[in-house]
C-alpha cells in the first residue's frame, strides 16, 4: 500500500539514485579538460555535445537534439516562461534559453544536481535567463499560470504518481500553454517481458506505463493532447552508442554488470517491450 511514508522511502531512493549517478559536473569538467576545451569560456554546446562517450548535461535520450526537437515540437520561442520539470543538471533548461530565448526554470528533487545545474549554468553565462529550484514535482512551489510550458525528458517515469505529476504540470501551466515530455513506455510485448523490465525498473528506479496510460493521465489532468510520436529508434541508437563506449573504455570483460544491463535494454526495445515516445498536449483556454 502507499501513503505519505512510502511516498517519502521513495523520493529518498530517487536521490539516493541520482546524488551517485556518474554523469555530474565534475566529470563533465574533467571531459573538458581532457578535450582541451578552456573552462574559463564555455558555452552551452560545449556541455551538452559529446559523441565519443557522451559525458554530457543532457542526462536523457537523443540528447542536445532530442532537446531541440522537443521545443520545436511545443512552439517555444523567444521569452516563453518554461519550466524543466524533473531537470536533472539542467541540460533542457539551458537548451531552452541558449537556443530559443526563453527563461527557463529546472525543478529538481536532488540537492546535488541542483547545486550541480547552476554552477554549470554560471559557466556558461546563462544564470540569469536559467534559474534552478530544489523541489518535489508532486507538490510545486509555483503559482497557478505561471508558465506558458512545461517540458520533461527521459525524468517522469521515475514518478510513481503520474496524475498527481500532471495535475500539477496543468496547474502551473496558463491556460492555452503546453505540456510536452519524452519518456519510456512499456510496447505492445511487455507482457512478455514482465521478469526483464522489473529489474530494468528496479535498478533505473523507474515505473513505466503504457502510452495509452499516459494519454488517460494527461486528458484526467485536463490537457488536450495534440501529438504522440514514437521515438524508439533514438532509444536504440543510444543504447547502441553506450555499449559501444563501454566496449571500448574497458574492453571485452570490463563494466560487466553496466554491459549486461544495456543489452537488457537492447533486448527489450528489439522485442518490442519497451518503446520510446514524446507527447504534446496543450491546456485549453484562453491566456
Amino acid at each position: 500500500m502507499g501513503g505519505p511514508a512510502a511516498d517519502a522511502s521513495e523520493l529518498e531512493r530517487i536521490r539516493r539514485v541520482f546524488s551517485d549517478h556518474p554523469l555530474r559536473e565534475s566529470r563533465i569538467l574533467a571531459r573538458l579538460r581532457r578535450d582541451g576545451i578552456d573552462l574559463d569560456h564555455l558555452n552551452e554546446r560545449d556541455l551538452a555535445e559529446d559523441p565519443r562517450s557522451g559525458i554530457t548535461d543532457q542526462n536523457h535520450i537523443g540528447g542536445r537534439a532530442l532537446a531541440i526537437a522537443l521545443a520545436t515540437r511545443a512552439g517555444l520561442r523567444p521569452g516563453t516562461r518554461a519550466l524543466d520539470l524533473c531537470s536533472g543538471l539542467g541540460g533542457t533548461a539551458r537548451v531552452l534559453a541558449d537556443t530559443f530565448g526563453c527563461r527557463a526554470v529546472g525543478l529538481e528533487i536532488t540537492p546535488a544536481r541542483c547545486r550541480d545545474a547552476v554552477s554549470l549554468s554560471r559557466r556558461v553565462g546563462l544564470l540569469p535567463r536559467v534559474a534552478s529550484v530544489l523541489g518535489d514535482a508532486r507538490a510545486l512551489p509555483f503559482a497557478d499560470g505561471r508558465f506558458d510550458a512545461v517540458v520533461g525528458q527521459s525524468s517522469w517515469s521515475h514518478m510513481a504518481d503520474k496524475a498527481i505529476l500532471l495535475a500539477e504540470a496543468a496547474r502551473v501551466v496558463r491556460p492555452g500553454g503546453v505540456v510536452a515530455f519524452e519518456d519510456a513506455v512499456l510496447g505492445p510485448h511487455a507482457p512478455e517481458h514482465t521478469a526483464a523490465i522489473a529489474m530494468l525498473a528496479e535498478y533505473w528506479c523507474f515505473h513505466i506505463v503504457t502510452a495509452a496510460d499516459w494519454r488517460a493521465h494527461l486528458l484526467a489532468a485536463g490537457l488536450r493532447l495534440r501529438s504522440v510520436e514514437d521515438l524508439t529508434s533514438a532509444l536504440a541508437h543510444d543504447t547502441r552508442r553506450i555499449l559501444d563506449y563501454l566496449r571500448r573504455q574497458y574492453g571485452p570483460g570490463g563494466a560487466a554488470p553496466h554491459r549486461e544491463r544495456w543489452r537488457g535494454v537492447l533486448a527489450l526495445v528489439d522485442a518490442a517491450a519497451l518503446c520510446y515516445a514524446r507527447f504534446v498536449a496543450d491546456k485549453p483556454g484562453t491566456p
